[in-house]
Protein backbone atom coordinates (compact mmCIF):
# COMPACT_ATOMS: atom_id res chain seq x y z
CA UNK A 1 0.00 0.00 0.00
CA UNK A 2 1.38 3.24 -0.90
CA UNK A 3 0.83 6.59 0.33
CA UNK A 4 -0.03 8.97 -2.26
CA UNK A 5 1.55 11.89 -1.02
CA UNK A 6 4.62 10.29 -0.08
CA UNK A 7 5.18 7.93 -3.18
CA UNK A 8 6.44 5.76 -0.71
CA UNK A 9 5.27 2.14 0.52
CA UNK A 10 3.68 2.54 3.94
CA UNK A 11 5.22 -0.94 5.06
CA UNK A 12 7.74 -0.73 7.70
CA UNK A 13 11.12 -1.56 6.87
CA UNK A 14 11.98 -3.12 10.33
CA UNK A 15 14.79 -0.82 11.24
CA UNK A 16 14.69 2.29 12.49
CA UNK A 17 17.37 4.55 13.75
CA UNK A 18 17.36 5.04 17.69
CA UNK A 19 17.11 8.46 18.98
CA UNK A 20 20.11 10.26 18.45
CA UNK A 21 20.76 12.77 21.63
CA UNK A 22 22.57 15.89 20.62
CA UNK A 23 26.39 16.65 21.47
CA UNK A 24 24.66 19.18 23.69
CA UNK A 25 22.98 17.43 25.77
CA UNK A 26 25.59 14.50 26.18
CA UNK A 27 27.80 17.40 27.45
CA UNK A 28 25.77 18.53 29.93
CA UNK A 29 24.62 15.35 31.03
CA UNK A 30 28.45 14.53 31.92
CA UNK A 31 28.96 17.42 33.41
CA UNK A 32 26.08 17.03 35.43
CA UNK A 33 26.77 13.70 36.28
CA UNK A 34 30.45 14.38 37.45
CA UNK A 35 29.19 17.13 39.21
CA UNK A 36 26.94 15.87 41.47
CA UNK A 37 29.94 12.48 41.74
CA UNK A 38 32.55 15.10 43.14
CA UNK A 39 29.89 17.12 45.30
CA UNK A 40 28.46 13.80 46.75
CA UNK A 41 32.24 12.59 47.75
CA UNK A 42 33.58 15.79 49.15
CA UNK A 43 30.83 18.24 50.48
CA UNK A 44 27.17 16.26 51.06
CA UNK A 45 24.07 15.33 48.68
CA UNK A 46 22.52 18.89 48.94
CA UNK A 47 25.55 20.87 47.98
CA UNK A 48 25.91 18.36 44.89
CA UNK A 49 22.35 18.83 44.12
CA UNK A 50 22.78 22.14 44.07
CA UNK A 51 26.13 22.28 42.11
CA UNK A 52 24.59 19.96 39.55
CA UNK A 53 21.58 22.17 38.66
CA UNK A 54 24.19 25.17 39.04
CA UNK A 55 26.25 23.42 36.16
CA UNK A 56 23.14 21.91 34.23
CA UNK A 57 22.67 25.84 34.37
CA UNK A 58 24.77 27.18 33.06
CA UNK A 59 25.96 24.98 30.54
CA UNK A 60 22.27 25.40 29.52
CA UNK A 61 23.34 29.24 28.75
CA UNK A 62 26.59 29.04 27.67
CA UNK A 63 26.32 26.21 24.77
CA UNK A 64 25.20 27.08 21.53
Amino acid sequence: MTNPRAGKSNVQSGHEDPPKLPIRWAVILLAAGFTAYLGHRYAGPIQAGTAAIAVTTLLHTILP
